[in-house]
């Protein structure tokens, strides 16, 4: 039977850990006493790779640009070595996927690069999100980065949201301190985002510029770890 899921941007599928959504198998151990590595005949990366898969792509394509994207996300992984000794991202687009795809057989093997990691992530998009009130942008007129129990909060005073219509949607923040940053809104009224947990590292501040996004990409499928 057919499911239908969507993936957030970090979305789906990792072999080391989690950011919007996904599905995350442990990375290999790093330390003098782990194993020197795994058996040769399964091949291995042999640097960094990202893929692309897009909806109007070609799996004859090498998956290596949005230029030049493959049109499912199984022709993807099929170009990953299963020794996974590097970091390995696969961008999909917008759009609804008719297929998903089997991950099996990917081993994160001792990396390469102990800062980087060994890990296979299956990332979808987002996409400008489509509010029933409020503006969809917006500056931030106050930011909480949270303290233990208390959660993150931002807030936009310009702002007239309903309450609770931005859960499970994404915050972006477009320029100002912190550009770049993605967070998942839990909950929000009128005025105030409220972001699992606290933020960390650098945080957005007061007249940082906003924009609300929501998951853009759908696969009528499963991605299958088995």
């Amino acid at each position: 039977m057919s499911r239908s899921r969507t993936l957030a941007p970090v979305l789906l599928v990792a072999l080391s850990s989690l950011a919007h959504a996904q599905f995350v198998a442990p990375p290999r151990a790093t330390s003098s006493s782990a194993p020197t590595g795994l058996p040769t005949y399964l091949g291995a990366t042999t640097g960094p790779m990202t893929l692309y898969v897009s909806t109007s792509g070609n799996d004859s394509f090498e998956c290596t640009s949005w230029a030049r994207a493959c049109a499912t996300i199984q022709s993807a992984v099929d170009r990953v070595p299963k020794r996974l000794r590097h970091p390995v991202t696969i961008n999909v687009s917008t759009g609804t996927f008719s297929a998903g795809a089997w991950l099996s057989g990917f081993l994160p093997d001792t990396p390469a690069d102990a800062s980087q990691g060994s890990y296979l992530i299956v990332s979808g998009s987002l996409t400008p999100a489509t509010l029933a009130s409020g503006s969809a942008t917006g500056t931030l007129t106050a930011v909480s980065a949270g303290s233990g129990a208390t959660w993150a909060t931002l807030t936009d005073l310009g702002q007239s949201w309903s309450a609770g219509a931005l859960r499970g949607k994404f915050i972006e923040i477009t320029s100002g301190a912190g550009a770049g940053i993605v967070k998942p809104i839990s909950d929000n009224t009128a005025t105030v985002l409220t972001l699992p947990g606290v933020v960390t590292g650098q945080a957005p501040t007061v007249g940082a510029s906003y924009a609300i996004r929501e998951v853009g990409t759908t696969i009528n499928g499963m991605l299958s770890m088995a």
